[in-house]
């Protein structure tokens, strides 16, 4: 080091370790000689805030040490006759004297290690600042000392005031819990996102030696958490004005400022209700050592942050779960094949003569095993009176689909190998269309108009689906050689042809449909037609008997209707202002159709059809409630548990509405933490003022809790953070991801519990940047230095394939840190922790259902729609996360289902989801371009896309899929309502770019985050080999954008981003 202006270089004092030219660490300490006048601790103090500012992390605790002479590198502070500043080898010697000393503190608070132009450089030219080796300070002028000569050089200086740190106007009170952030010790530089550290630590005129070493591990602390700092950061109490002229004020006391008895670390509250923090001398060196090593957390992993527990407590306290008033309806329905039977008994054998030709006709929702065996037992029935018997039980659910399978195939298969073409004719409603940008959901579609009916006008084309497949599968022709046409005759018509295009066969059928309301308690909803069934019976070719029979799935249904008729009522005699349900639970047995097809992810289920009709329906039905009755309704976890099972259909639901509209808005502050060998002791204030203490301590993977009294808090469990250890190799559920995340370890990598849920589940954030060999390292300043890319995994819960993706990421970058010479990486492996946990009781019994009622969160509530203004605890985590890395660029990973989404008492499709009705790409993205897109966000844009091309078309499958998808998509939507497919692909591809909302996080913060994309992948829920297909797409897609990044910022892109937006 030839200069003091190195100090704080590589040249210097300043390590750099991993050569990536950011300063990691300062390889020095602060000696300072016993007895120190009061003026040259408080230097001490503040040159460990500096020392930290410069640093990514530090290991040489503490920082503050006791000279005890020899050669030293870092700091060396003395008292002396003349203040100055000399270099002395690796140490810089400061010597605090009566005589220039007022000058030579101004000089460091304000100035070091510069000589900058306007402190009046004279003739000491700009060049020669790299040579100096001595400053001595005069009341009003330095005198400079440069290397190599004797040369001196006196400077006259303009007067240096120290100001007082501004005080920004608080939002609330000082947290405890978030003093790294705008709720603390931050305000924002001249109003942008970067954050600038306007703390104040006063501390007592009678300060000692060892409590200055203890006081250096604070101040050197919010350094390191600091981009940039108003100094002087300590001064004496003596020096302080009033405390409301602070920002952050941190009292050391007992003193004469405040003397108060307040344990460990406290947030004293004044008048205003805001107050000061306060550290009692008589736990310094524990508060200090435990703010340097482990602040924000309880636990030297830094997983559990002081936030968490504070949430955790804070939820339980929260929640007031008495039950205001449940119900609960239970029946016992008639089987459709009963009904069939009893009809047959009572009404059809009575009138049979002996020899009679008798003809029967019935559709049923059973499988074809169930309508085999009735056939069996009908033509049983029959027999000893009837002489020609014939008996044809066809299926009532996707009636064409099942009546060419079942009738038309079979007839065709002699025509084999002479089948040249085969066209299908459909029936074309004239129903009304609701026009959105079905390229994403629209939960208000039924506010955007009044029609007739909800069925599309194609409703018979789509039930048919996939029957092309089938057909090329069963007459071995191609699926192009299959066509679809309107007709308006019948529902459905066939002609197949032979080589010489001769009609060899045709047939036609019509399908029979139940009308009724979506919502009987809403008069004003449209019609639904579903399917239905039939029984009717010919007695010597004249009708004796034509009757619909109900399926099992309608007969649920309009008990279902019922039930929210009752609902409606109960939520308007409801005499609170709003309604917060616990939950509603149904609890379905019936026996239907759920059948697996051989054709890719392709299955057909009522059941599962049920499940989505009765969460989405009831979803709707709470939206449309609000709207009559002007009171917030939260619907809670809405689970529908469908049963498969043989005989008569059951039919249970229940409900628990709870005291209060809501649950309350997160105000509890934590005011005392009392660090202690093996637990930590933290009081809480409460909503109403009153307070709480709860003593924890980290046990393993768990928080322990040793103790908690106070109002409201006899609920919170001793373990309030329970994790399991099981690992699979499928879907990730719940106790799974846990116990992934905390495993999780290597170089630069850091997870944190980033909120928790409303059952008291876990979202953790997962942090990788280059690797620190530090022992302390920084939480915040890795974002402000290079670019962060943020994925969120999860959202919904059904969609699996991400998290299993971005742990690969995980595992992957670890092995391959150079992905991260450029960048930082911020991920929520799985956001929706209680729909995930929810999951895993689903796909216990259908593993391969779509699974929607998983989607939101314990309360039923999609919280990704305004996770700024949310009362939903899940929602703090991503919010959190970004304001701590400012992501460059966000990546929402999402999936949408992998077979047919169809809800027949919705209209088929579904409402709010049109465009997802089928897969159109096994992947496909959303750019969510904010209003204030410019020239950069397109050209980043489009590199992120040649990127992902070029990472996606490497894998040999993916573009043959996409364009089977496409292609089967067209051929059922897009070829008959263009208006709501969307726009065309890009190379196999889909890039949409939908108009944006203010729930984006691009729109939220469009000079922060340049690119705000979603991926969506065909994984609801996908299983087996289809999940490791998803996986591998979600991650090219991750090292696709992770690739574009790191090649853009080498090509001078993202720094300057960093720099010049930020501030």
């Amino acid at each position: 080091m030839r200069s003091l202006i190195e100090i704080f270089e590589v040249l210097g004092l300043m390590l750099d370790n991993d050569g990536d030219g950011v300063r990691d660490t300062f390889d020095g300490n602060i000696w300072i000689k016993e007895g120190l006048s009061g003026a040259g601790k408080l230097i001490a103090v503040n040159l460990a805030a500096m020392i930290g500012r410069e640093s990514l992390g530090y290991d040489r605790d503490p920082i503050i040490r006791i000279y005890d002479g020899g050669p030293k590198r870092g700091f060396i502070i003395e008292d002396g006759g003349r203040s100055g500043i000399f270099l002395e080898g690796d140490a810089v010697r400061i010597i605090v004297g009566e005589k220039g000393g007022g000058l030579l503190e101004r000089y460091i608070f304000q100035k070091f290690p510069y000589i900058p132009g306007d402190m009046g450089t004279g003739n000491l030219k700009v060049s020669c600042c790299r040579d100096i080796t001595g400053i001595i300070f005069y009341d009003r002028a330095m005198e400079v000392t440069l290397s190599g000569s004797d040369n001196r050089v006196y400077i006259p200086v303009d007067d240096l005031n120290v100001k007082a740190p501004r005080r920004e106007k608080r939002a609330k009170p000082i947290d405890l819990s978030d003093l790294f952030s705008f709720n603390g010790m931050y305000q924002r530089m001249r109003g942008g996102y970067l954050p600038q550290t306007a703390a104040t630590i006063i501390i007592p005129q009678d300060i000692m030696d060892s409590e200055i070493e203890e006081i250096g591990k604070i101040a050197l602390k919010i350094g390191i958490e600091s981009v940039e700092m108003v100094f002087p950061l300590c001064i004496y109490e003596g020096q302080a004005l009033s405390l409301t002229d602070y920002h952050c004020p941190i009292v050391i006391g007992p003193s004469k400022l405040y003397n108060g008895s307040e344990r460990g670390i406290s947030l004293v509250l004044d008048d205003s209700g805001f107050g000061f923090i306060y550290v009692n001398r008589h736990d310094l060196k524990a508060a200090a050592d435990y703010f340097l090593n482990t602040y924000p957390y309880i636990d030297e992993k830094r997983i559990y942050s002081l936030a968490s527990i504070k949430d955790m407590a804070e939820r339980y306290a929260a929640r007031d779960d008495a039950i205001k008033s449940e119900g609960c309806v239970s029946k016992k329905l008639e089987w459709e094949v009963d009904e069939v039977r009893r009809i047959m008994r009572e009404k059809v054998i009575p009138v049979l003569n002996r020899g009679d030709r008798v003809n029967v006709l019935c559709a049923l929702s059973e499988e074809e095993v169930v309508r085999e065996r009735l056939k069996d037992e009908i033509t049983g029935l029959l027999s000893p009176k009837a002489g020609q018997i014939n008996v044809d039980i066809l299926s009532s659910y996707k009636q064409g689909y099942y009546w060419i399978k079942e009738k038309v195939i079979p007839a065709a298969l002699k025509y084999r190998g002479q089948i040249s073409r085969v066209v299908i004719t459909f029936k074309m409603e004239e129903n009304e269309l609701l026009k959105n940008d079905s390229r994403v959901p629209d939960m208000n579609i039924l506010s955007k108009g009044s029609i007739s009916f909800m069925e599309l006008p194609i409703r018979w084309l789509l039930e048919l689906y996939p029957v092309d497949k089938l057909i090329a599968s069963e007459l071995s022709i191609s699926r192009d050689a299959i066509c679809f046409q309107p007709d308006s005759e019948h529902t459905y018509g066939i002609c197949i042809y032979d080589m010489d295009s001769n009609i060899i066969m045709s047939d036609s059928y019509d399908a029979a449909v139940h009308q009724m309301r979506y919502m009987g308690c809403f008069p004003d909803t449209p019609m639904v037609a579903p399917e239905t069934g039939f029984l009717k019976v010919a007695i010597n070719g004249k009708a004796a008997i034509s009757i619909e029979i109900m399926p099992d799935s309608l007969r649920v249904w309009e008990h279902y209707q019922e039930f929210l008729s009752e609902m409606l009522d109960v939520i308007e005699k409801d005499d609170s202002d709003g309604v917060r349900f616990d939950g509603i639970d149904f609890d379905v047995r019936m026996s239907d159709i759920d059948e697996n097809l051989p054709f890719d992810e392709d299955r057909i289920s009522t059941l599962e059809a049920l499940e989505e009709d009765l969460y989405f329906v009831t979803l709707d039905f709470m939206r449309m409630a609000e709207g009559r009755t002007g009171k917030r309704i939260i619907p809670g976890l809405i689970r529908p548990i469908i049963h498969s099972g043989y005989g008569s259909p059951e039919f249970t639901v229940s409900y628990r509405i709870l005291q209060g509209n809501d649950a309350k808005d997160s105000s509890m502050s934590i005011i005392g933490i009392e660090p202690s060998v093996g637990f930590i002791n933290l009081r809480i204030k409460g909503y109403d003022g009153d307070g709480f203490e709860i003593k924890v301590r980290e046990r393993g993977t768990d928080v322990e809790v040793l103790s908690a009294n106070g109002n409201g808090i006899a609920n919170l469990p001793k373990k309030i953070l329970l994790h399991a250890s099981r690992l699979n190799d499928g879907v990730i559920g719940y106790d799974e991801y846990v116990a992934m995340v905390l495993n999780l370890q290597g170089p630069g990598l850091r997870t944190e519990l980033a909120a928790t849920s409303l059952m008291g589940r876990c979202v953790y954030a997962v942090y990788m940047h280059s690797p620190l060999s530090t022992e302390i390292v920084s939480e915040n300043k890795w974002f402000f230095i290079k670019p962060t890319l943020l994925i969120n995994c999860r959202h919904h819960a059904n969609e699996v394939s991400s998290t299993n993706a971005a742990f690969m990421l995980i595992e992957n970058t670890l092995k391959e840190m150079d992905k991260l010479r450029n960048i930082n990486l911020a991920i929520i492996p799985e956001e929706n922790v209680d729909g995930s946990a929810f999951l895993n009781g689903l796909i216990s019994e259908h593993p391969k259902w779509k699974h929607h009622p998983a989607r939101y969160n314990a309360r039923g509530v999609e919280f990704g729609h305004k996770y700024w203004k949310c009362p939903e605890s899940e929602a703090r985590a991503l919010p959190h996360v970004v304001e701590k890395t400012l992501p460059v660029l966000f990546l929402d990973a999402h999936g949408v289902p992998s077979h047919e989404w169809d809800q027949p008492f919705s209209g088929y499709v579904p409402p709010a989801f049109r465009g997802f009705w089928l897969p159109r790409s096994f992947i496909y993205y959303y750019f969510w371009v904010p209003a204030s897109c410019d020239k950069k966000d397109r050209y980043i844009k489009e590199n992120i896309k040649r990127h992902i091309k070029e990472s996606l078309l490497d894998i040999p499958w993916i573009k043959l899929r996409n364009e089977d998808l496409l292609k089967t998509y067209n051929r059922y939507m897009g070829e008959w309502m263009r208006d709501i497919v969307g726009q065309d692909p890009e190379d196999g591809l889909f890039f949409e770019i939908p108009v944006n909302s203010m729930t984006h996080i691009g729109e939220v913060f469009p000079y922060i985050t340049y690119i705000d994309m979603t991926s969506e992948v065909i994984d609801e829920v996908a299983q087996g080999e289809h999940l490791e297909n998803c996986i591998m797409v979600h991650l090219a897609t991750f090292n696709a954008v992770v690739a574009c990044m790191n090649e853009l910022i080498e090509r001078g892109w993202g720094r300057g981003h960093i720099q010049s937006v930020r501030m």
